[in-house]
C-alpha cells in the first residue's frame, strides 16, 4: 500500500528549501559584499527548487486526495487543510514586512519602486506587483493548484482524474502559446497565473503519485540515471543558452521540470522499495522548509546589510560571513517552525475539534 506521508520527499522539500536559501545567499552576497563574491555561477541553477517544490506539492497533493474523490464534505476538507497550513504563518511573515514598509518602505520591494498591494498580498491572488513577502508569488500558483484540485473532487469521479491532468496540461500549452503570440504580454495577471507553464509542474507531480500505483519505472536506481543524463543535457544546453534562467515557458519546465519529476518519482519508488536515500537532519529541515521558506529572505537580507556596514573585505571574513548567514537562515525558520507554524496549526485543529 502506498503510504501518504513519504520521508523521503519530506527530505526533498529540505533539498529544495536549501537549494533557494543558496540561490537568494547568492544575491545578498552580490548586493551587499565589500570585496570580490565567493559563491560560483553554477549557483544559478538553483533556481530550479522552484520547480522541485512544484512537482512535491502536486506528488503531496495527488496522494491525500486518493480516494477523496465525488465528496463535497471532503473536498471541503481538503481546501481547509491547505488553507489553514498557508494563510497564517504567511500572515506572520507578511504583517512583520508590512511593518518593515510602513517604517522604511525603502526597504521593500526595491525592483518595482517600493509598491505593493496590500490586498493582494495577505489574500495571495495574482498580482502584477510582488507580495509583501517576496517569494509569496509561487503561494499564489499553489493556490491556483489547490482550487482547481477542489472544484475537481466533487464532481469527477476518481478514475477519469488522469484524463483531466492531461487535457489540462494541453490547456495550459495551448492557452500559454496563444497568449505570447497574440498579446504581448498585455493580459492581467490572473490569466497568466491559469496559464503559466509553471502549472504543469504541479500536474507532473500529481501524474508521479498517480503512477506509484503502476509497475512503470518500478527501479529507481535507473530513475536516478535517467535523472542524471537529463540534468546533464540541462546543463550542456544552459552553457549554450544562459538565457534559460530568464525564461519562464515551457523551456524551463522541460529542462527543471522533469528530472523534478523523475527525481520526486524515484524517491518515493525507493521509500516503498525500502531505501531512504536521506538523513534524519534533512527530513527535519523538509518539516520546517515551509517557515525556512518564508523568513529566510528576511535574514538574509538584515544579515547583508550589517555585512555591508562591517566592510571586512578578507577571505576568511568573508567566508565565515557567508556560513553564519546559512546557519542562520535555517536556525531562524527551525525556531519559527518550533515557536510559530506548530503553535498556530495545533490551535486551529484544537478549534476545529471543539
Amino acid at each position: 500500500m502506498t503510504p501518504v506521508k513519504f520521508e523521503n520527499i519530506q527530505a526533498l522539500r529540505g533539498v529544495a528549501v536549501l537549494l533557494v536559501v543558496f540561490c537568494h545567499l547568492q544575491a545578498i552576497e552580490q548586493k551587499y559584499s565589500p570585496g570580490a563574491t565567493f559563491l560560483p555561477d553554477w549557483l544559478d541553477y538553483a533556481i530550479a527548487s522552484v520547480d522541485l517544490f512544484f512537482v512535491i506539492s502536486g506528488f503531496v497533493i495527488a496522494t491525500v486526495t486518493r480516494g477523496q474523490f465525488q465528496s463535497l464534505s471532503k473536498a471541503g476538507h481538503f481546501i481547509f487543510q491547505r488553507v489553514t497550513r498557508i494563510y497564517p504563518p504567511y500572515w506572520f511573515y507578511s504583517t512583520l514586512v508590512l511593518i518593515i514598509w510602513l517604517y522604511k518602505p525603502e526597504m521593500v520591494n526595491a525592483g518595482q519602486g517600493h509598491q505593493i498591494n496590500l490586498l493582494a498580498s495577505f489574500l495571495i491572488i495574482p498580482q502584477d506587483l510582488l507580495p509583501l513577502v517576496m517569494v509569496g508569488w509561487t503561494l499564489i500558483h499553489e493556490m491556483y493548484f489547490y482550487i482547481v484540485i477542489t472544484v475537481m473532487m466533487p464532481i469527477i469521479p476518481e478514475r477519469i482524474f488522469p484524463v483531466l491532468l492531461v487535457l489540462w496540461t494541453l490547456i495550459v500549452i495551448s492557452g500559454f502559446l496563444y497568449f505570447i503570440t497574440n498579446c504581448d504580454g498585455n493580459y492581467s495577471a490572473t490569466v497568466r497565473v491559469i496559464f503559466h507553464p509553471l502549472t504543469l509542474d504541479f500536474i507532473g507531480g500529481a501524474a508521479a503519485a498517480l503512477l506509484l500505483n503502476s509497475r512503470i519505472l518500478n527501479n529507481d536506481r535507473v530513475i536516478i540515471a535517467i535523472v542524471i543524463s537529463i540534468f546533464l543535457c540541462s546543463v550542456i544546453w544552459f552553457n549554450i543558452n544562459q538565457s534559460v534562467l530568464k525564461i519562464e515557458g515551457l523551456l524551463r519546465v522541460l529542462l527543471f521540470g522533469i528530472p523534478s519529476l523523475l527525481v520526486v518519482y524515484a524517491a518515493a519508488r525507493s521509500e516503498i522499495n525500502g531505501t531512504a536515500y536521506f538523513p534524519k537532519s534533512m527530513i527535519k529541515i523538509g518539516d520546517a522548509s515551509y517557515s525556512i521558506y518564508l523568513s529566510h529572505v528576511l535574514v538574509l537580507s538584515a544579515l547583508g546589510r550589517i555585512w555591508a556596514k562591517m566592510a571586512t573585505t578578507g577571505a576568511t571574513a568573508h567566508v565565515i560571513m557567508l556560513v553564519v548567514m546559512l546557519l542562520a537562515t535555517i536556525s531562524v525558520g527551525l525556531l519559527s517552525y518550533r515557536w510559530i507554524e506548530i503553535p498556530i496549526l495545533n490551535s486551529i485543529r484544537r478549534w476545529r475539534t471543539r
